[in-house]
């Protein structure tokens, strides 16, 4: 699972630091923005570090996103995590279906 990566461990303290929502709002953007330059990086060791980045990215904004889907839930006093999952899940098959070109 993606929150078990090296990603986690940053991610707990900014989020105490900063909160989840901020950490997940930030941290999406910071993502979108670098990770289309990753094939365009010249040099295998620095793809390779560009692709570390982008995964470390990805697992620090998944922990922010759980994290505040669960404060949300807490505040709601009633089960959504479930449906956000299902809603990302959607949001990612067909995120990959208009890129099937």
């Amino acid at each position: 699972m993606a929150d078990c990566s090296i990603g986690a461990l940053p991610a707990g303290a900014a989020i105490r630091r900063f909160g989840s929502a901020r950490v997940a709002a930030f941290g999406i953007v910071v993502t979108t923005l670098a990770t289309p330059a990753v094939p365009f990086v010249p040099h295998r060791v620095a793809f390779g570090a560009a692709l570390f980045a982008a995964g470390a990215l990805d697992a620090i904004v998944n922990v922010a996103q759980n994290a505040h889907g669960l404060r949300v839930q807490r505040l709601d006093r009633r089960s959504i995590l479930n449906s956000l999952h299902g809603v990302w899940s959607i949001g990612a098959g067909l995120g990959g279906l208009s890129r099937s070109r």
